[in-house]
């Protein structure tokens, strides 16, 4: 939902590539929260056609005006992106495993994500970073547990996940 609730935002399973049929083809789509104006925003390009083009997430900035999304576009992993409410402007913003925008406050628009690492003694665990808007600066590295700068700084995500995220470092 846009801030505003004026437009509903979500992922629709597009068409399959029958050689490839275990591999979807997701998209994004908006209608107007009446209905109208239903419109195709984004669709796999040639890269992702590689790597099934599966979209995880899609996050609205605060203001409405952009979308970030996860596609699956590696083979280990998801990218970020961003692209205008319109469906403008697709941008390739980095890697990145888990992506949270954060909704209010002194880091409204900014952005929670974090990239696996391997370790020898602790296998494969989630390194958390906030970074400002496009990925431009990293401000922190939230470690393993980004609960108690969520706590802290009273962070709300726009899809309203902050207390799964607290319940979930704190209660390991």
């Amino acid at each position: 939902m846009s801030p505003k609730q004026d437009w509903i935002y979500f992922i629709r399973q597009g068409q399959i590539n029958q050689e490839q049929v275990k591999k979807s083809r997701d998209e994004i789509w908006r209608v107007k929260i009446d209905g109208a104006s239903l419109t195709k925003l984004y669709k796999e390009n040639e890269m992702e056609k590689n790597n099934g083009g599966a979209i995880d997430e899609i996050h609205i900035s605060p203001d409405g005006l952009r979308i970030y999304f996860q596609a699956a576009k590696f083979a280990t992993g998801s990218s970020l992106e961003v692209m205008n409410s319109d469906g403008t402007n697709v941008e390739y913003l980095g890697p990145a495993e888990v992506m949270k925008i954060i909704l209010e406050g002194k880091y409204a628009g900014y952005i929670l994500a974090s990239e696996g690492r391997v370790k020898e003694d602790k296998g494969r665990f989630w390194q958390f970073y906030l970074f400002t808007p496009n990925l431009e600066y990293e401000i922190a590295v939230l470690g393993e547990d980004p609960s108690t700068f969520i706590e802290s700084n009273n962070i709300k995500f726009t899809d309203r996940s902050e207390k799964e995220f607290i319940t979930r470092f704190k209660f390991k």
